[in-house]
């Protein structure tokens, strides 16, 4: 891999995502994402720079919508807000805290976390890869989202009654793995519709 090289091709995207990403996070992720900055400027680092690590912690993501953004032609904030949009309906930041709780004891425990968390991540890529291909463009992201939930809706019902199980469920490596497949499935049969 031409680290260099990537580095050069993400770097303008993700800058520039990365001062939105307060205004990109929506509903409970953005009350996480201020709860973190917070949490960072009571132990008494500087608000700046504690707004500045959070986003930093938080913009994980970015990399994929920068990606999706340049392999599918779209534009970068369009991108973005969709991705955010989907990760707020599915939950993403909740299913990462729970993968975030999973045993590391061994170097295995500690793969499978990493495994879970990448999986994660791909599913939301491609899930906001298929409502930008899937709905007209110009639409606000709320729109899209919306559109191709209703042209979608039994195997998305599917997938959150998955996510509302797996809520009353602690953090495992099975039930976690499972709901993830739920997830790429949506991909799949969305795509194929």
């Amino acid at each position: 891999m031409d680290v260099p090289g990537e580095i050069a091709k993400q770097r303008p995207g993700v800058t520039h995502l990365l001062s939105r990403v307060d205004t990109l996070f929506r509903g409970t992720e953005r009350e996480a994402l201020r709860a973190h900055a917070n949490g960072l400027a009571s132990k008494g680092l500087p608000d700046d720079i504690a707004d500045r690590a959070t986003r930093l912690v938080y913009g994980f993501g970015l990399l994929d919508v920068v990606e999706v953004a340049t392999h599918a032609g779209h534009d970068l904030d369009e991108v973005a807000e969709v991705y955010f949009a989907l990760s707020e309906q599915f939950r993403v930041d909740d299913l990462l805290s729970k993968i975030s709780l999973l045993p590391r004891e061994d170097r295995w425990q500690t793969l499978a976390r990493m495994a879970l968390r990448y999986d994660l991540y791909a599913a939301l890529a491609a899930l906001t890869a298929e409502v930008l291909n899937s709905t007209p463009s110009g639409m606000p992201a709320p729109q899209r989202v919306r559109t191709w939930e209703e042209a979608n809706a039994s195997s998305i019902a599917r997938t959150r009654n998955a996510i509302g199980e797996f809520d009353d469920s602690r953090a495992d490596l099975a039930p976690l793995s499972v709901l993830l497949r739920q997830i790429r499935t949506l991909v799949r049969t969305a795509s194929a519709s």
